[in-house]
């Protein structure tokens, strides 16, 4: 699998909230930099994070509206659209910058608008706050 249909079938596995899916693609040591956020270390943690978000199973849709590749670094520009557990619409832009170390992901920066999240999401976010 080349790392444009990688980072394809990790996003949809984030859609989908298939985290056993997700976990295949992890580094045991992987590094998820939200930025403005504190970093979340280690394979666990980074499932632990989505598995607590709080949008509701099956509404979750993400639109890669640009995917970039280069080497074994990759950048995916799109849109999350969701529904939160309390019955908000959710609709986030993001960029994920994406660096793999043996075909998994090494570690991951995602640039979203936190400030956005913490409103919409009640301040139940994903993160952890600095």
């Amino acid at each position: 699998m080349n790392y444009y249909q990688l980072v394809t079938a990790i996003n949809k596995a984030f859609e989908k909230n298939d985290l056993e899916l997700l976990a295949t693609h992890l580094h045991n040591d992987v590094t998820w930099q939200i930025i403005g956020s504190k970093p979340i270390h280690g394979k666990d943690d980074f499932l632990k994070c989505c598995s607590e978000a709080p949008l509701k199973n099956n509404s979750v849709k993400i639109t890669i509206n640009t995917l970039l590749v280069d080497g074994a670094k990759a950048a995916a520009e799109g849109i999350i659209e969701a529904e939160t557990l309390k019955g908000k619409a959710y609709r986030q832009y993001f960029c994920d910058i994406y660096y793999f170390e043996d075909d998994l992901i090494k570690t991951m920066s995602s640039y979203i608008d936190t400030a956005y999240d913490r409103e919409v999401l009640d301040g139940s976010a994903i993160y952890q706050n600095n």
